[in-house]
């Protein structure tokens, strides 16, 4: 695999400096387009996850008792909170969620 790989690598770096559609950078290398695809799903590396910072919850005193926190996570995930609950138990638990 090494040399064919080597040969769409170089081709695959060329394309994204092109600016063209993976079509036209084809046609005018004389490439197969299906060739094309496989070897850039092959060779494509994934990047990690991203990462989220957990950030503070700062809850300016209002003159209402608050009893409990509602925060919708960046997937859509909803968690709600009791205000007098331990972080230490539930910081776990967001970040597992935050990985759904």
């Amino acid at each position: 695999m090494g040399s064919k790989a080597a040969f769409w690598r170089r081709h695959l770096a060329a394309w994204r400096d092109s600016g063209q559609s993976q079509a036209a950078y084809c046609r005018q290398e004389d490439l197969s387009l299906p060739c094309f695809g496989y070897w850039r799903g092959k060779l494509s590396i994934v990047p990690p996850p991203s990462t989220h910072a957990l950030l503070p919850i700062v809850v300016p005193e209002v003159s209402t008792s608050i009893d409990r926190i509602e925060v919708e996570l960046p997937n859509g995930l909803q968690v709600r909170l009791s205000v007098g609950s331990d972080a230490t138990q539930w910081v776990p638990m967001i970040r597992a969620l935050m990985a759904c």
